[in-house]
């Protein structure tokens, strides 16, 4: 079709293609194509911010019962690894090396959410964002500062991330996440890792083919996102997606729903409704009040 260049062909866990358009073709027309079923447009996902590391029993897992994930295959797909970390290994991809596989998909300067929507993968996904470094460090750290959950793991990183806009603005493609779910897939990962997404539904083509690849065998872990203050069908893709495992972090101390607005002739008001004990948050009625 005029107009229309195919970026990326996936098969193993989407049976799709990426396409770049020009201004004058029309989505209606690339529907009606014969064999495409459905087109999606390709939206940018972000980063969830990395919040502290939380004691979870690791010490018990790895001391106790002796879990240190040798011989598991962990594949990340993020904003890549500083593997030149003392406490992730300083190498990659050499013998011995934690690092034994996954690769840069993108370069320094793709940012789509400004724009930048060009790949030019670098040598090695070095991460220039501390997510990936971050996320890396609970899976596997090997002390003394950072300890992991499986200090032992083989693990892989698939950058799909470039580096943040001066303005702090960065995320990726569903296109460019798809390719890096096939690679993991196709590295024979026994778990992928991912913390990222965006809001969407469990029709999302990024939450089909994680959903493929979790009916394959792969164990995939994926973040709720950072929205579950805004209440239900918050959690994004493709940690929707059915048989994944959806993880987030749940803290209702002092806020158990969103705003409640309260409106009348003669003002607008909003509340934040509470649990008791949230002190200096507490709002309450002297008499019966009608909402």
């Amino acid at each position: 079709m005029s107009g229309v260049e195919v970026k990326h062909q996936y098969s193993e866990v989407f049976n799709g293609i990426s396409v770049r358009a020009g201004d004058s073709v029309d989505p209606l027309h690339l529907a009606s194509v014969d064999k495409v079923k459905r087109v999606w447009p390709c939206s940018s996902s972000g980063a969830p911010y990395p919040y502290t590391h939380k004691p979870t029993g690791v010490e018990r897992a790895v001391e106790e019962l002796g879990l240190s994930g040798k011989g598991v295959h962990i594949g990340i797909v993020y904003t890549g690894v500083d593997y030149n970390h003392p406490e992730l290994g300083a190498c990659w991809k050499t013998e011995g090396c934690m690092w034994q596989y996954g690769e840069d998909l993108v370069g320094d300067d793709f940012n789509p959410p400004v724009g930048n929507i060009e790949t030019n993968p670098g040598p090695n996904p070095m991460d220039c964002m501390g997510h990936g470094t971050h996320v890396s460090g609970i899976i596997a750290g090997q002390g003394p500062n950072v300890r992991g959950v499986a200090p032992n793991v083989t693990l892989g990183m698939y950058r799909i991330f470039g580096c943040p806009s001066p303005s702090g603005i960065s995320g990726s493609s569903d296109d460019v996440m798809l390719k890096a779910f096939e690679m993991a897939f196709n590295d024979k990962s026994d778990i992928i890792s991912l913390s990222l997404g965006g809001d969407s539904w469990p029709d999302d083509p990024t939450s089909v083919a994680v959903a493929n690849i979790a009916n394959k065998g792969t164990v995939v872990v994926a973040a709720a996102g950072n929205d579950g203050a805004g209440g239900l069908f918050t959690a994004s893709a493709p940690a929707v997606a059915k048989g994944v495992i959806d993880v987030g972090s749940v803290n209702n101390w002092n806020y158990t729903v969103v705003d409640v607005s309260i409106s009348n002739s003669v003002t607008s008001n909003s509340i934040m409704t509470t649990l008791s004990t949230s002190i200096g948050s507490v709002f309450e009625f002297d008499s019966e009040t009608p909402l």
